[in-house]
């Protein structure tokens, strides 16, 4: 995987009136965000519905995108709920022509020893993996900073991807030996802490709809502009809670409001009703797309 700087895009993954793939929408999207400096495109991840694709049309959504990037990288969401089943997409998202992986530790079979168990799967699967690979971290799937870090370690791991609400996290993750280059940040509030660690990697599902807002974000950091960083983040705060308030079907109305097709989800997510579209409109309002 090349080293990832900059803004990074889940891509949302769109469907037809059926449900079924629409590659000239994947296509206009991804046109749509090839004008922008995004640094890269993650593809079949939880933003983009992949635990509803079957491996083949994981596979398919890889295929198209990689031949819409125009050169930009593509890092394949590739997690299944067996260590088995991820080394298998993970050979095929390196036939298609994916740089890296996103993987996320399995929902099912919580239990006792949680941490351990996603600990062994994330190890584990960039065991097998012939692609670096990214590891995300979030609130159904928690891991705390230290094996986080221990996770980090391997040399197949490029990065974590934390996406939880704790900016102490993030600190006692570079303390326990993560490195801070190898820390990406999944949500635009711990965003200005996590530059200040080291990070400069952050995956954004809004980059799906305002991808200009968060260049600008990135490059008044970048440019140290402090002031101006904190007011544009503060500016998105609103339209950041868009995505895990409404989940891909509230990120697909998003984007239908700034020009990109977001469409319908698939089943057995459903589309957002006319209130909570009237909320996101108003949420994205003053922002740019």
């Amino acid at each position: 995987m090349r080293k990832l700087r900059g803004v990074l895009c889940p891509v949302a993954t769109p469907f037809d009136h059926a449900g079924d793939l629409y590659p000239a929408k994947l296509r206009h999207n991804l046109a749509k965000l090839g004008r922008t400096r995004v640094a890269a495109y993650v593809l079949t991840s939880w933003d983009g519905e992949g635990s509803l694709l079957s491996g083949e049309e994981r596979r398919r959504v890889w295929e198209l995108a990689i031949a819409a990037a125009d050169g930009r990288p593509c890092i394949a969401a590739s997690s299944a709920e067996s260590v088995h089943e991820t080394a298998a997409l993970a050979i095929a998202a390196k036939e298609t022509g994916c740089e890296g992986l996103w993987l996320r530790s399995p929902a099912d079979y919580r239990g006792p020893n949680d941490e351990a168990r996603a600990a062994l799967f994330l190890r584990s699967a960039a065991d097998r993996s012939p692609l670096p690979v990214a590891c995300a971290v979030d609130a159904r799937r928690p891991l705390s900073a230290e094996a986080a870090a221990q996770v980090a370690q391997h040399p197949n791991v490029a990065a974590i991807l934390y996406r939880g609400h704790d900016a102490g996290w993030m600190k006692a993750f570079v303390e326990h030996g993560g490195s801070p280059e190898s820390l990406w940040i999944g949500r635009e509030d711990l965003w200005r802490e996590a530059w200040d660690l080291g990070s400069r990697t952050a995956a954004l599902a809004l980059a799906n709809v305002i991808p200009f807002h968060l260049l600008s974000i990135e490059e008044a950091l970048r440019t140290r502009e402090v002031d101006a960083a904190e007011e544009l983040i503060a500016r998105a705060a609103k339209a950041a809670e868009i995505p895990s308030l409404y989940g891909p079907a509230g990120l697909k109305a998003a984007m239908d409001f700034r020009g990109s097709y977001g469409g319908s989800p698939r089943l057995p997510l459903i589309p957002v009703d006319a209130e909570a579209k009237a909320e996101i409109e108003k949420r994205l309002a003053g922002l740019a797309s």
